[in-house]
């Protein structure tokens, strides 16, 4: 008979003591319980929110990439990733499971978030006290961007529980089995590369930090070939399958995803850029790895690997010969980084427009992402007296920062950060508190001039980003547009032109009233289109399809003319003018048009049903 003593929940309970002191983590309760509760009212607030009834943007490539690892059970997944395969293979389990539950996933999601609570109390601990590991679990718990990230269908909660549990492990002091630590050092860091490959750069310099650095260490230098072989162990357990996966699946070397090469190009190929520059005419969201792109504009085949190194390539040509402009640019996006303002990706990555537009618990007092910047300052400038303890951790830190500087700024990816910054403003936080408890004010003068330049430096030098309030206004019109919603999506494409006006808002929303049979307000949008964008064929095709609603055939047909004149291979142009010519019994004219339709159309089903049509066309020319 078993010993009770082994049953799941004793192990639990011998784990957890060996981690928490009992004692302490009455509070902790609290302020996860707190943190758990905020979460879950901005979960059943987020519902009402159309950006998670509708999936959008990258929310939507996890989506379609999960289904199909789940519901078409091709289990080694895509031929390469161009998102998170650990945050895919998490949502393709809830798929496999329960289907597609998006509630659950998220349900899910904020216990993840709350969870990561916890862990950073236990850095905080870890760094100095349970006194700083508390106020790191009270900024996690009401840190703004944490709870607004916990119900998106994206890689950052999980990326930041992972992270914060390698903090954990970085700044643990083990009293034995120092190998054990340095084996889950490198499967977290693994891990957490399975939602950003570029943490892998990390991976060399933890080695190389073992080699010069941790033979100083009397518990690593008794154990040194154990601590190395079970630091490559861990780092390499999962990450070289993966590897052999990739070459087996693309005939490419790939270590996790294609698409670091793009990342990087997207950041370093103007010195004007504030955020991130996609190349001409390219779509990011249906070309990730930019594979396509360069296949198009090279003239030439790429394989995924090929494509990353390619955009690398293309990345670094712009540093080399531009070294001042890079420089500057590096530091500047570095600054945009720790600055005040978000740099959403998408609107469905807005905080802002969520919290001035659906949320009341982001309207709340949370803390910021930049409160935490300037408090982590004081925390660094505090710390420094002990930085050979925490080498490692100032290493982790310096990394990351690094890394980001050197790719493009957004929100989203700059959420890697806050884990670190969350520990470091606990600490900052802790020793401002007792400096001014025992009145040593004359000790806040380096943090404070350093926190104090900060501001005046982001506040008057670096240049501010907003994302387009444009942008949100115009997905929401695409959103109601699917619904059929159609007078809220004209009220949201119009708001959209308040902010600015841009062509593809006013085809939307000419195209909105299209579909109302408002055909004089439709035509007026059309125009507008072209006078911002001249012999737009869109636009151009859609003013002829109102006049062929409407009985002007003439009109319609001059306008097909004139769009086919503009773009020779707007394939339904020609099947148009083909049923013009139709209806006024012109058959070989017809036959003609539905041919070029066939010559330039690449939609299959519309293909088959011309080809119906031209064997109409010709039995009747055949019998004249």
């Amino acid at each position: 008979m078993k010993s009770k003593n082994n049953t799941p929940a004793n192990i639990f309970n011998k784990i957890y003591s060996n981690v928490f002191n009992y004692s302490e983590t009455k509070i902790l309760y609290v302020i996860t319980f707190i943190g758990f509760l905020l979460r879950f009212v901005y979960l059943i607030e987020s519902q009402s929110v159309p950006f998670f009834d509708r999936l959008y943007d990258l929310q939507l490539l996890y989506d379609k990439a999960a289904k199909l690892i789940a519901l078409d059970k091709n289990f080694l997944g895509p031929e390469y990733f161009t998102i998170s395969p650990l945050y895919t293979y998490f949502l393709s389990f809830f798929y496999l499971i329960f289907s597609k539950q998006i509630f659950l996933i998220q349900l899910i999601q904020i216990i993840i978030s709350t969870l990561t609570i916890p862990v950073l109390y236990l850095v905080g601990k870890n760094l100095h006290s349970d006194k700083v590991g508390y106020i790191a679990a009270f900024l996690a718990a009401f840190f703004g961007n944490f709870i607004f990230y916990s119900t998106a269908i994206l890689e950052v909660t999980l990326q930041i529980f992972l992270i914060s549990v390698l903090m954990f492990f970085i700044t643990q002091d083990f009293e034995k089995h120092i190998e054990k630590k340095w084996f889950l050092i490198g499967l977290f860091l693994a891990l957490a590369a399975f939602t950003r490959e570029a943490l892998l750069v990390f991976a060399p310099i933890a080695f190389i930090w073992l080699l010069v650095k941790g033979r100083t260490y009397e518990k690593i230098k008794a154990q040194f070939s154990k601590v190395l072989v079970a630091y490559v162990l861990g780092l390499s357990i999962l990450v070289v399958p993966f590897i052999i996966r990739n070459i087996s699946e693309s005939d490419s070397l790939i270590l996790i995803t294609p698409t670091e090469g793009l990342n990087f190009y997207m950041g370093n190929n103007s010195a004007n850029s504030d955020v991130f520059v996609n190349p001409e005419g390219f779509n990011y969201y249906e070309d990730m790895a930019g594979i396509n792109y360069l296949r198009a504009t090279e003239k030439k085949d790429f394989l995924p690997g090929e494509a990353s190194m390619k955009w690398f390539g293309k990345g670094l040509d712009f540093m080399l010969g531009n070294p001042i402009d890079a420089f500057f640019l590096t530091a500047k996006k570095a600054f945009l980084i720790l600055g005040e303002n978000e740099n959403p990706e998408a609107s469905s990555t807005d905080y802002e427009f969520y919290r001035e537009t659906y949320s009341n618990i982001l309207k709340l007092p949370l803390a910021s992402f930049y409160f935490l910047v300037l408090f982590s300052l004081a925390g660094l400038t505090f710390l420094w007296n002990n930085k050979k303890r925490f080498s490692l951790l100032y290493w982790f830190i310096a990394t990351i920062m690094i890394m980001l500087s050197f790719f493009y700024v957004s929100g989203r990816t700059r959420m890697i950060l806050s884990p670190m910054l969350i520990v470091l403003s606990s600490y900052g936080l802790y020793n401002i508190f007792q400096i001014i408890r025992n009145g040593n004010y004359k000790v806040l003068i380096s943090p404070g001039l350093l926190i104090l330049g900060f501001v005046l430096f982001q506040s008057f030098l670096i240049p501010k980003y907003n994302f387009q309030r444009y942008m949100a206004y115009f997905d929401l019109g695409d959103y109601f547009t699917q619904v059929k919603s159609y007078d809220v999506a004209a009220s949201s494409y119009k708001k959209s032109i308040m902010f600015r006006e841009h062509y593809l808002t006013h085809l939307k929303l000419g195209d909105v009233y299209a579909l109302q049979k408002m055909n004089a307000e439709a035509l007026q949008e059309y125009k507008a289109v072209l006078e911002l964008r001249p012999d737009y064929p869109p636009a151009i095709f859609n003013m002829a399809l109102i006049y062929s609603s409407t009985g002007n055939l003439e009109r319609a047909t001059q306008l097909y003319e004139r769009v086919l004149q503009v773009d020779p291979n707007y394939s339904d142009a020609y099947r148009s003018l083909g049923a013009i010519a139709y209806l006024n019994n012109d058959l070989s004219e017809a036959l003609r048009y539905f041919e070029k339709f066939l010559e330039t159309s690449t939609d299959e089903f519309a293909k088959n049903k011309i080809l119906g049509d031209i064997a109409l066309i010709r039995s009747k020319l055949s019998g004249r």
